[in-house]
C-alpha cells in the first residue's frame, strides 16, 4: 500500500482520539508526543501516541505525568515513524500490553443495502436520550470503577456528538426498546473510520455486531467514501474478514 495513503489512514484514528477531547481544552503535543489527558478514571480516554521523531527523555516524562495524576492511560504504538527502540522503551518504565489491534481496511464500491431485520431497530444518535442510551450500552462492558468516567465523558461532550456537522456520528441497536448494539463513524481528511462496535454480552453470537458495522459502513458509502478502516482485536477480526476488511498492520496498546 502507498505510504502516503497509510499515514492518511493512520492520521485519522489519531485525529478521531483527540476529536471530542479537543472541544474542551487543547491538546497536548510537547516533542512529538500527544498526550490526551481527560482527567477521568479510564484509560479509553487518556491516550498517549507518537507524532514525529522522539526522545526516550521525553516519553519518560509524558509518562511520569499521567503517573503524577494517578490516571490511568494507553500508549498506543505501531505508527509510522515511530524508533525501533520504542517498544523497549515503554517496557523498561513499566508499562504491558496485552492488547493487540489489527488496523483494518474495506472497499465500500460494492457494498449492497442489508435486508430489513424485523426485530432490530437502527437509529442513528440525534439527542441526548440516544446518548444515555449509548452510556448503558458501553458501561455493560467496562469494569464498575469507569461507570463514572463514561458518564462523564459523554455527557461533557453531548453538545459536539450531536452538532448537525459533527465528524462523529453513533448509531445504536435496540430490540423491544432496549438499547443493545452500538457503532461510530468518524470521518475526517477523506477517510472513514469505524469505532465502538459493542454488543451486550448477553446477545453476542447473534450477528449484532457485523450488523453495526454494516451501518456504519453505509453511512460512510452514502457520504462517497470509497473505503472505511477500523482497529480489531484478535478475536473481532475474523468477522470483519467475512465483511471483506483486509489486515493493513498491527498496532499495540501499552498500558
Amino acid at each position: 500500500m502507498d505510504k502516503t495513503f497509510l499515514k492518511s489512514l493512520e492520521r485519522n484514528i489519531k485525529n478521531k482520539f483527540a476529536y471530542l477531547p479537543c472541544h474542551h481544552k487543547p491538546i497536548s503535543s510537547r516533542n512529538n508526543i500527544v498526550s490526551i489527558d481527560s482527567g477521568l478514571n479510564s484509560s479509553m480516554f487518556n491516550i498517549i501516541y507518537c507524532d514525529g521523531e522522539i526522545t526516550s527523555i521525553s516519553i519518560t516524562k509524558t509518562i511520569e505525568y499521567f503517573r503524577s495524576k494517578k490516571l490511568p492511560f494507553a500508549f498506543w504504538i505501531g505508527f509510522e515513524n515511530e524508533p525501533a527502540w520504542l517498544e523497549d522503551e515503554l517496557q523498561s518504565l513499566g508499562l504491558t500490553t496485552d492488547e493487540k489491534e489489527s488496523l483494518m481496511i474495506c472497499s465500500l464500491l460494492h457494498l449492497q443495502p442489508r435486508e430489513p431485520q424485523s426485530l432490530v431497530t437502527i437509529k442513528q444518535i440525534l439527542d441526548k436520550a440516544g446518548i444515555d442510551d449509548f452510556i448503558l450500552v458501553l458501561k455493560a462492558i467496562l469494569p464498575a470503577d469507569e461507570h463514572a468516567a463514561i458518564k462523564t465523558f459523554y455527557e461533557q461532550f453531548s453538545d459536539a456528538i450531536l452538532t448537525s456537522n459533527s465528524d462523529l456520528k453513533y448509531f445504536i441497536a435496540y430490540i423491544n426498546d432496549k438499547p443493545v448494539a452500538t457503532s461510530s463513524l468518524f470521518c475526517d481528511n477523506k477517510v472513514s473510520s469505524i469505532f465502538d462496535v459493542i454488543v451486550l454480552p448477553e446477545l453476542r453470537g447473534k450477528g449484532l455486531g457485523k450488523l453495526m458495522t454494516e451501518q456504519a459502513m453505509l453511512y460512510a458509502k452514502e457520504k462517497g467514501f470509497e473505503y472505511t478502516i477500523l482497529t480489531a482485536t484478535n478475536d473481532a477480526k475474523y468477522m470483519y474478514q467475512k465483511l471483506g476488511f483486509r489486515h493493513l498492520k498491527t498496532l499495540k496498546v501499552y498500558q
